[in-house]
């Protein structure tokens, strides 16, 4: 692994130096449509309750995945954010029932949410954002730990998949303890297995 300046510590390295290549990238919009075919195959493989984040300014963008899950199945699984950084789960019926909500993310209407709750051990797949991935599935997000804890709360043949652009891979991810690798990761050009779900 390239060494990172002095004082500066590995992970946070890595976290600028994948928002900076990410945000350099001119072509978002058509790398993310070649990620999204890669990963239909998966969502209609494991169809029964699959939960697909809502992308964000530089991330991959989701809203083709979300639609192509609406219309094939009528509901797909969005996070959104509770205090103490925790992640609620709702069974989404339509795009516009989402609006923009904390840190500009676009998330199910407060009104909405009571109804259409859905717990992490129900999820059968899990699409998963980060800041930057290793070829063993390892994840550094954006430090809040939002989806570190959910991840902890996902049943053990849950499937979870990293997504992310070719510029966000690096060689070695420094691990903690509490961390949960993906078992696969799909970028633009390639869809790398780390490991089978249990």
């Amino acid at each position: 692994m390239i060494e990172p300046p002095p004082g500066q510590s590995p992970k946070a390295w890595i976290r600028e130096t994948a928002l900076a290549q990410r945000r350099s990238l001119t072509d978002r919009a058509a790398r993310s449509a070649a990620i999204a075919q890669r990963v239909l195959p998966e969502l209609d493989h494991h169809h029964q309750t699959p939960l697909v984040y809502v992308g964000v300014r530089d991330e991959v963008e989701t809203d083709s995945i979300l639609d192509h899950t609406l219309h094939q199945f009528g509901n797909v699984v969005v996070p959104y954010c509770l205090p103490g950084n925790e992640l609620g789960l709702f069974r989404l019926e339509d795009l516009g029932e989402l609006e923009r909500g904390a840190f500009g993310i676009r998330e199910p209407r407060e009104e909405l949410r009571a109804n259409r709750l859905v717990g992490p051990q129900d999820i059968s797949l899990a699409l998963i954002p980060g800041v930057a991935f290793d070829h063993t599935g390892n994840r550094i997000g954006y430090g809040k730990g939002y989806f570190d804890r959910l991840l902890m709360q996902l049943p053990d043949d849950c499937r979870q998949i990293g997504l992310a652009f070719d510029c966000q891979l690096f060689a070695e991810i420094p691990v903690e303890t509490h961390d949960i690798p993906m078992h696969q990761i799909i970028t633009e050009t390639q869809t790398i297995v780390c490991s089978p779900a249990d």
